[in-house]
């Protein structure tokens, strides 16, 4: 081996070591501190649907915005437990409505506003800390109808009905009191009034949002 390729290979060596300290630098635990905070989060939001026994409202992609306040227990050196609760808007635009095996244009929108307590726990592993959560409440869904099929045809709907949400994620701590995070919630709500016939209709949500917290 020449001279000059072993001098490479030792510089590669180093570098690679350099690289492979400073990650674990940057993932080795963290003492984890409780107190007070807040967030705040907003994405891209998917409704899969508002369903009923033999329909479904498909919608395009939306957006989805929200608010929580809470506070960290401590369970460990690097555990903590978040309760909070939270509120926001989510709004998607209609697209159409499936009955059977026909589907027929929809023109209008609808959009929630969820009130939520959730349980979040969190994993500090020096600057990130990856987190689950789940959490429930209630979710209130107005449906505004403005045409069918490119013809008018005006209506609208609402109601206040259960929810439960489950979501995970990381976030990275900026300075001693923030961090970012990219995370994913799954929200589904039910109504009776949106529902065919009195029947129960689902809603479900999909959400990736970038968030911004806080710590007092």
């Amino acid at each position: 081996m020449k001279l000059q390729d072993i001098k490479n290979t030792k510089l590669a060596v180093v570098g690679a070591a350099a690289l492979l300290t400073a990650c674990a630098t940057t993932m080795q635990a963290g003492d984890a501190s409780p107190g007070f905070y807040m967030s705040t989060d907003a994405g891209l939001n998917m409704m899969t649907g508002i369903r009923g026994e033999h329909s479904e409202v498909r919608l395009d992609p939306g957006m989805r915005w929200g608010l929580e306040a809470g506070y960290r227990f401590k369970l460990a050196d690097q555990l903590t437990l978040g309760v909070e609760a939270e509120s926001g808007a989510i709004w998607n635009s209609l697209s159409s409505i499936k009955n059977g095996g026909a589907e027929t244009e929809l023109g209008g929108n609808t959009y929630q506003i969820p009130i939520l307590a959730n349980v979040i726990l969190n994993y500090q592993l020096g600057k990130w800390t990856p987190y689950v959560g789940f959490g429930g409440g209630l979710d209130y869904i107005s449906v505004n109808l403005w045409s069918r099929d490119g013809q008018s045809h005006p209506g609208a709907g609402s109601d206040f009905g259960p929810a439960m949400q489950a979501q995970a994620g990381v976030r990275y701590q900026l300075s001693e009191k923030t961090e970012l995070g990219l995370g994913y919630k799954y929200l589904t709500a039910f109504s009776e009034k949106l529902g065919n016939d009195g029947r129960l209709s689902e809603v479900n949500n999909h959400t990736v949002d970038l968030s911004f917290t806080y710590h007092f």
